[in-house]
């Protein structure tokens, strides 16, 4: 991937990603149930999705391809898997 407008949208949704990422794992290595940390940022989470099927539905090519792969100058080698993503961000969280 090469085009800036499409490497700074693929960057919103990895730096999106490993935000709530880093949440749940600090969360989890506290001791907590996975579900309990996922409910516990589920606004972050909620927030994440939308922002990947939005970009997903702005780029949908972006789809069938296995990889994006692209590096920017602060984040080298970044690869996504479009389509786990986009399962994942269709899934529903459900929190008591």
């Amino acid at each position: 991937m090469s085009n800036a407008t499409e490497i700074k949208a693929a960057l919103e949704m990895n730096k999106s990603l490993n935000g709530i990422s880093k949440k749940v794992t600090s969360c989890i290595q506290a001791g907590k149930e996975h579900l309990e940390c996922m409910c516990s940022n589920r606004n972050e989470i909620v927030k994440c999705n939308d922002l990947v099927k939005s970009t997903f539905h702005k780029y949908p090519l972006w789809v069938n391809v296995r990889t994006l792969n692209f590096s920017a100058t602060d984040v080298p080698n970044v690869v996504i898997n479009p389509s786990a993503l986009l399962a994942q961000a269709n899934q529903i969280l459900v929190c008591e």
